[in-house]
């Protein structure tokens, strides 16, 4: 502030003077800007909700891990890959049958057998922080994969 602008002494004689009244105007446009900034985040929480379901998992980062066993239409072990659809995690299978997949995003998913160019896909609701065990997946081939 230039000195030429600056209160004198004289001004404050009788004290500090007290600030301008708020207009009531200012008071309602600020009330209604905060109604409007709550509406529009409901709206987008529940454009979420109402989108994804029970798939929100995804906003907080979990993550799960599935496990299991895969065998053939006579109930032999299979050492087939493993694929969790729409990602790209995968693995194989050990000479008992045996998977698990790490890391897999919590919420509902497919989970993609491939063996001898057949695939067959089994779903899965992974929850994320623990062993989501989908017990034996029943391979039955299926038309070649192209």
């Amino acid at each position: 502030m230039a000195l030429e602008k600056s209160p004198s002494l004289e001004e404050y004689a009788t004290g500090i003077p007290s600030p301008a009244p708020v207009s009531p105007r200012w008071r309602i446009g600020l009330f209604l800007l905060g109604v409007i900034g709550v509406a529009l985040l409901a709206t987008g929480v529940l454009t979420l909700v109402l989108f994804w379901g029970e798939d929100l998992s995804f906003l907080l980062g979990h993550t799960g891990v599935v496990s299991g066993v895969v065998v053939d239409e006579i109930y032999r072990p299979l050492q087939a890959d493993i694929y969790i659809q729409l990602t790209n995690l995968h693995t194989r299978c050990d000479a008992n049958g045996h998977f698990e997949i790490r890391g897999v995003p919590a919420g509902p998913r497919s989970i993609v057998v491939a063996y001898r160019g057949r695939a067959q896909a089994f779903p899965v609701t992974v929850i994320g922080g623990i062993n989501n065990q989908v017990g034996q997946l029943r391979f039955v081939p299926t038309a070649p994969i192209r």
